[in-house]
């Protein structure tokens, strides 16, 4: 495991996959691990994921993430990052430790980041506004990134 991010403290990534230290991610936020639960219990989230492993995870299996689609959303039920694993989810992965760990994949912590923090969100439209004279030169990668905009 090595840290190589500072967004003034330390976001762990891990050395294996990448991904990012999912408590790093909302530490200093009163009340953190309980909006975390939240987040990744949120039936717009479980949706977020299933999308997200429908189109990364070559051994996606519809059936495993079906009782998750069905529950997200009730009060009572709170998924955890290990029932993510167990089903098959790709995009997490959990260390072991004195105190394990989990890592999310760039792209779920920037959906909890969106989820989480308004200037977080707004702050990436100003970067991808910043790129988009880059797309905007070629029109190859403008019609590419058009095309990526569509909605399904």
């Amino acid at each position: 495991m090595s840290t190589v991010l500072d967004f003034g403290d330390r976001i762990r990534v891990d050395a294996d996959s990448g991904y990012l230290c999912y408590e790093d991610l909302y530490r200093n936020i009163p009340e953190g691990g309980f909006i975390a639960m939240m987040w990744m219990s949120e039936e717009r989230t479980v949706a977020y994921i299933d999308a997200w492993e429908r189109r990364n995870n070559p051994d996606y299996d519809e059936a495993s993430f079906l009782e998750l689609r069905i529950r997200s959303g009730e009060n009572a039920y709170h998924i955890r990052p290990l029932e993510l694993i167990t089903i098959g989810a790709s995009g997490v992965v959990i260390r072991p430790g004195r105190s394990p760990l989990t890592y999310i994949h760039w792209d779920w912590a920037i959906e909890f980041g969106h989820w989480l923090s308004p200037k977080f969100y707004m702050d990436n439209i100003a970067f991808l506004s910043q790129l988009k004279g880059n797309i905007y030169e070629d029109p190859r990668l403008w019609e590419r990134f058009a095309l990526a905009l569509r909605f399904e």
